[in-house]
């Protein structure tokens, strides 16, 4: 099964099972989170033998691209819940939010932590 009519399926799915938009962006943001989830391990164990990132824009830099070679997903929703979960999963914890505006945006809000633990490895 080709990864666009899964993803399609997916869609349809979820919108069976909802009746806003908003309750189908966060049910498709949930279920990225899961994909997000296992993926993480897979891609750390296959591109980077198990080292895993400590600074928030390494892991960034790690997504846009080492990870997005191995997904064509064109839901933001799903997607922005995909990211959640890989940035939680290292370490990171974020809320990741899909936004459109003259294409799609995602707005990623560390946890105080995370900016606490840069500084920090940084010496500031």
């Amino acid at each position: 099964m080709s990864p666009h009519l899964l993803f399609s399926e997916i869609v349809q799915y979820c919108q069976n099972r909802v009746y806003t938009v908003p309750e189908l962006q966060n049910k498709l943001s949930e279920l990225g989170q899961h994909v997000g989830n296992h993926l993480l391990d897979v891609l750390f164990l296959r591109e980077r033998g198990f080292k895993r990132e400590t600074k928030h824009l390494n892991m960034l830099l790690f997504i846009k691209r080492t990870f997005w070679r191995v997904s064509s997903l064109n839901c933001a929703s799903f997607t922005a819940g995909i990211i959640e979960a890989v940035l939680n999963g290292a370490n990171f914890p974020a809320k990741v939010t899909a936004h459109y505006h003259k294409g799609t945006t995602f707005m990623i809000k560390f946890d105080e932590s995370v900016i606490a633990r840069d500084k920090l490895l940084d010496g500031k």
